[in-house]
């Protein structure tokens, strides 16, 4: 399967910004460059936060003309959700093969109960 690097960022949906409970889970590519018209932009990660990187360049090339947090653990959102990014992982070790099954056998599913 392909292995790509990511980000395991989690955040807690208790409504006082604690963490424990119910969560929800999202995977976030990290270190490749994505490529568009006038601009290129990056997300890289830490143990303790995910930024993107905004590039004047369409490769990535040279310095970002700007840097954001795009998630950062401790982050309480206005509605008491808690962010904590669980993994960093730079070493291109996440496997994501199963999800291209997934989507088609879900796929298969709703043709076959629209018939």
């Amino acid at each position: 399967g392909t292995r790509c690097p990511y980000a395991l960022v989690r955040t807690y949906e208790n409504l006082d910004c604690t963490t424990g409970g119910i969560y929800t889970e999202i995977t976030v590519v990290v270190g490749l460059c994505s490529k568009y018209d006038t601009y290129s932009e990056m997300y890289k990660c830490t143990d303790s936060n995910v930024t993107r990187e905004v590039y004047s360049s369409t490769d990535c090339g040279g310095s970002p003309t700007e840097t954001t947090r795009s998630y950062n653990t401790g982050d309480c959102d206005g509605l008491g959700a808690i962010t904590e990014v669980r993994e960093c992982n730079m070493d291109a070790t996440y496997r994501i093969k199963i999800i291209v099954p997934l989507i088609i056998s879900m796929i298969g599913v709703v043709l076959y109960n629209n018939y």
